[in-house]
């Protein structure tokens, strides 16, 4: 019998990072990076169908998004009108599955 120390046993599971999706980037963008926050993004105020996690800065009415999923950084500018609803995950941990969702 073998007998390996807790300290230096791997993980039996390794996480595939191919099979993120934008929730498992984002999350971990905002932990590497705590200067950026995440936001959910929809085009349905109750955020049903299909929505998108992303990372973001805001400054006045401007959105700066990091898009990890897709790798591409865009702006937003005055993101109140744009047409989009946004549910912004300040100081909350963003959850990856929900019924309803609202614009704060």
């Amino acid at each position: 019998m073998t007998c390996i120390a807790i300290s230096k046993a791997e993980p039996v599971i390794r996480e595939n990072k191919e099979r993120w999706v934008c929730y498992d980037h984002s999350v971990n963008y905002e932990k590497l990076n705590p200067e950026w926050d995440c936001v959910t993004i929809s085009q349905n105020q109750y955020f049903r169908g299909i929505s998108h996690m992303v990372n973001y800065k805001l400054d006045r009415d401007n959105l700066t998004i990091h898009d990890e999923f897709n790798n591409i950084n865009y702006t937003i500018p005055n993101y109140k009108t744009s047409g989009y609803y946004f549910h912004f995950w300040r100081n909350d941990t963003p959850v990856r599955n929900y019924k309803i969702m609202r614009c704060n």
